[in-house]
């Protein structure tokens, strides 16, 4: 995700039914973070849908992009 262009993450999340005023508000980091618990939940059955959506850390992003590379 991290070659995807910021514009091409907007998309992707409103495509998945996101908000499309709260994606364009969003900055890159925000916009990785919200594209990756998408990925995750649809996985997981909403599984990680129960995430609070304030989290900005790294660290959490970094783990759930991992957590998605072992399910793949």
């Amino acid at each position: 995700m991290k070659k995807c262009s910021t514009e091409c993450l907007r998309f992707k999340l409103i495509y998945v039914g996101e908000d499309e005023e709260a994606v364009i508000a969003m900055d890159r980091p925000k916009l990785l973070e919200a594209i990756s618990r998408s990925m995750l939940a649809s996985i997981d059955d909403g599984k990680f849908a129960q995430l609070s959506s304030d989290a900005n850390s790294s660290n959490e992003v970094r783990s759930m992009e991992t957590a998605l590379e072992e399910k793949n």
